[in-house]
């Protein structure tokens, strides 16, 4: 059995992000531009189901892949839609 290619599993960094922030799919979903803070590196997550709010730290890798999404045009204008990370 051959090793997958990087892109066979497209929804990787994506399911790294919502396991890293312990975010749900409607969570993920949801999420707009404005809620990213590339240049502090912070996400501003609004919790559903009664959540709290919360602030959540961006590391590099997370830095360095929104950066690229939000520079391909591949979005709408304030949506930061999962489908953008898995085109990647």
């Amino acid at each position: 059995m051959k090793p997958a290619k990087p892109s066979a599993l497209p929804n990787v960094p994506l399911f790294n992000f919502q396991y890293r922030h312990g975010l749900r799919v409607s969570e993920v979903i949801s999420l707009r531009w404005d809620q990213v803070e590339l240049k502090a590196g912070h996400l501003a997550v609004v919790r559903l189901k009664n959540g709290v709010p919360s602030t959540h730290p961006l590391r590099g890798p997370e830095l360095r892949a929104l950066r690229q999404l939000r520079g391909t045009g591949r979005r709408t204008s304030r949506t930061c839609s999962c489908r953008n990370v898995a085109d990647r």
